[in-house]
């Protein structure tokens, strides 16, 4: 992932070992150059990892046991501080049928990052057939106060949709 705010770049990888999360952000604005190197740990494994650039961190979202959103201290992380920090804070989606890896808004498109203390909007679908309801998007809030150390998150606010059936086949042919 490109970070045209810091002139950085952002890899990511996840292990099955310790529910690592390695995370390197490039020293220069070379893809090719070296790189800062972090490792976080996970309380559950990390899969379908999803991230997204806001204006007081890196934000994660995955396919965990729990619903966890982390966001990663973006500030001290493209200055190379081997103590950047992560934080994470639950949420709870609902039944979703197996999955519920929710999409971080993402600042990467815009011309600017948004204001400070501006909450990261993060967005999940919903589909009645997993059990009542209607169809829709939930949104929710991440607000991060890195001097604190604490991540809040508020919502979900419901976005209701024209009715649609969220199936997956065994091929994952799904879109």
């Amino acid at each position: 992932m490109y970070d045209k705010f810091a002139d950085r770049w952002f890899l990511s990888q996840f292990s099955d070992v310790g529910n690592q999360i390695y995370i390197a952000i490039s020293t220069t604005s070379d893809p090719l150059g070296s790189y800062y190197t972090y490792t976080f740990m996970s309380p559950d494994f990390p899969d379908y990892l999803k991230f997204s650039i806001w204006q007081d961190g890196y934000y994660m979202t995955s396919n965990q046991a729990s619903d966890i959103v982390f966001v990663f201290e973006r500030s001290q992380m493209i200055l190379g501080n081997p103590s950047a920090r992560a934080l994470y804070s639950t949420f709870t989606t609902g039944n979703t049928g197996g999955f519920f890896v929710p999409l971080p808004a993402d600042a990467g498109d815009n011309f600017a990052l948004p204001p400070a203390g501006t909450p990261l909007p993060f967005f999940a679908y919903y589909d009645n057939g997993w059990g009542g309801g209607t169809d829709g998007v939930k949104i929710w809030n991440a607000t991060t106060d890195w001097t604190l150390g604490t991540m809040t998150i508020t919502g979900p606010t419901q976005v209701n949709v024209s009715e649609f059936d969220a199936t997956y086949s065994a091929s994952w042919y799904d879109v």
